[in-house]
């Protein structure tokens, strides 16, 4: 299971996060849609994730599972978890002060 995440499944989390990214970054440059910014983020902390992930599994090849390899799995699962409460909280508050109604 190791090997599918390090050759598989980490780099195709890699570079479909960062293709997001840039997709909903270059369409919020030209359309200001108030979603495209958070959409972006989220592809940057897919992206982020893998990225921990692979450094992770790379250091317990040499080192073995430890506190620094745990601590790299834990940093890359609460990325995408982060960009997702702030992005809710924004679009609560936003909505809550909606002057369009």
């Amino acid at each position: 299971w190791t090997q599918i995440r390090f050759l598989i499944l980490y780099p195709m989390m890699v570079t479909f996060g960062l293709a997001w990214f840039v997709g909903f970054w270059l369409r919020w440059r030209h359309t200001r849609c108030i979603g495209d910014p958070w959409a972006a983020m989220l592809g940057a902390a897919v992206a982020i994730w893998a990225l921990t992930g692979i450094l992770g599994l790379w250091l317990s090849k040499l080192t073995g599972f430890g506190s620094i390899t745990s601590l790299l799995f834990a940093i890359g699962a609460a990325v995408p978890a982060l960009v997702i409460v702030v992005g809710t909280i924004r679009m609560f508050f936003g909505g809550l002060w909606n002057k369009d109604k």
